[in-house]
């Protein structure tokens, strides 16, 4: 019979698998007593959660899911942890508090210097994997660079200065990076040689998930991913409020970048910049992209009419948040080949009106739709009849309506709908009447939110 220091030290050699965590969970009960089997229950019920809602998307099934372990940790975590959640929890000056995953702390958010001071025994107590330090300097990299323990983390985050601008060198001689996945430092600057250092260290051979934020030119960009320090990346996010740190420039070193050709999913908030989609399309990863996300990136109705144009077969999610899009993009969008093979749509905050909704709700290409956000989308009565009759919206999982203009009216035909069947989630905000409200639960139930 295995103890409970040899079931611990199992969770915390193998973060990602259940099957440790599951035996521990039957080990609890073997013990008794309400803490025990209390815990015991948390576990599974937060693993079942983990495995029936893997991307932990806002649902009404997954709200319902997380009543009963969040209600069993509010009121036994404090026992648990005490030195995470108690009293005197040795997280107290670093303004940071564990996340929980799967039934154990997984992630840790905090203030960089003080957390570094019990770092080790967090690590100690908790199979944490994903940590942000936050207001990091370039003595906070160096530090958490050369840090043993370091070996343990899948994730690791920097919120760094801008002023004096926090030095990113420590990254080409972190020893102990070697199982990191996801790098994510924000702020600072990369120098050339710096870039090049990096690059040709590979201190991260397994990095999956990369956000280059940090002030960056041309000649950083193209050192950065020359060598083989990122050639196994699935994700990379561009994230600015500067647009000139990826100018014309810049956006063509990393289409010509050899190290990017593995790219599946791209995230781009840069404010504004028209040039992002004709100069990235030139890349060899453009056409193998099934995921992205251009966020507040300034395209309007002749940008997204561009996308459409050189966008490849393999999309199938598409965020376009506060682009300025109307009608005529729309139009431009649902009748490219890439909206065909698209499962989630998200258009959330662009002026699309009833000519861009009756544009998605009359193209026959949208029945592969799962997902659609069409929140504050200035859509009116005409607009949400058309999405309520349509009959290639059939597939839809998943609708967001918020903070349009649906009123009484609106909702009955939404409620009429005969082709939203299968809809599990409908989101309409908080601005909706008692009267609007009333006809939707009849329909849908504890399936809509407000």
């Amino acid at each position: 019979m295995s103890t409970e220091s040899e079931l611990l030290a199992a969770i915390f050699a193998h973060t990602e698998e259940d099957t440790p965590r599951l035996m521990y969970a039957d080990w609890l009960d073997e013990q008794g007593g309400d803490s025990n089997t209390a815990r015991a229950e948390y576990i599974r019920l937060e693993i079942a959660l983990a495995r029936d809602f893997p991307e932990r998307r806002w649902s009404a099934q997954r709200a319902a899911a997380q009543k009963a372990p969040a209600a069993l940790f509010a009121k036994y975590a404090s026992g648990w942890y005490p030195e995470l959640f108690g009293r005197k929890t040795i997280l107290r000056g670093t303004k940071g508090y564990p996340q929980m995953r799967r039934g154990f702390p997984h992630q840790i958010y905090a203030d960089a210097g003080p957390l570094l001071g019990v770092m080790e025994r967090v690590l100690r107590l908790a199979p944490i994997t994903s940590v942000e330090f936050r207001n990091t300097d370039t003595d906070i990299v160096y530090r958490v660079c050369a840090a043993p323990w370091a070996a343990r983390l899948r994730k690791i985050s920097f919120s760094a200065y801008d002023q004096p601008p926090t030095s990113w060198n420590a990254l080409a001689d972190a020893e102990h990076f070697g199982e990191l996945e996801e790098l994510v430092p924000y702020g600072g600057g990369f120098s050339p040689d710096t870039a090049e250092r990096i690059a040709k260290a590979n201190r991260f051979p397994k990095l999956k998930r990369f956000v280059l934020a940090p002030a960056s030119t041309a000649e950083t960009i193209a050192k950065l991913f020359a060598g083989p320090a990122f050639s196994g990346l699935c994700e990379l996010s561009l994230s600015s409020r500067n647009p000139n740190f990826y100018g014309a420039d810049g956006l063509d070193a990393l289409a010509a970048a050899p190290a990017l050709a593995r790219l599946r999913k791209l995230y781009a908030a840069v404010h504004p910049n028209m040039e992002i989609v004709p100069r990235l399309a030139r890349g060899a990863f453009w056409h193998t992209l099934e995921d992205v996300n251009l966020l507040r990136c300034g395209l309007g109705n002749d940008g997204l009419a561009q996308f459409a144009r050189l966008a490849g077969p393999n999309f199938r999610k598409l965020e376009l948040n506060s682009n300025d899009i109307g009608a005529p993009g729309i139009r431009a969008l649902v009748e490219s080949e890439c909206f065909g093979s698209l499962s989630e749509l998200v258009l959330w905050d662009n002026p699309i009106g009833d000519g861009g909704a009756k544009a998605l709700a009359e193209s026959p290409r949208a029945a592969s739709l799962r997902a659609l956000d069409l929140f504050s989308c200035g859509i009116g009565a005409e607009g949400i009849k058309a999405l309520a009759e349509s009959s290639h919206l059939s597939g839809l999982r998943a609708l967001a309506l918020g903070s349009n203009a649906v009123g009484a009216k609106e909702a009955k035909l939404l409620a009429a709908a005969p082709h939203l069947a299968a809809l599990e989630q409908l989101r309409m905000g908080g601005t909706c009447s008692p009267a609007t409200k009333k006809v939707l639960r009849a329909r849908f139930g504890d399936r809509v939110t407000f």
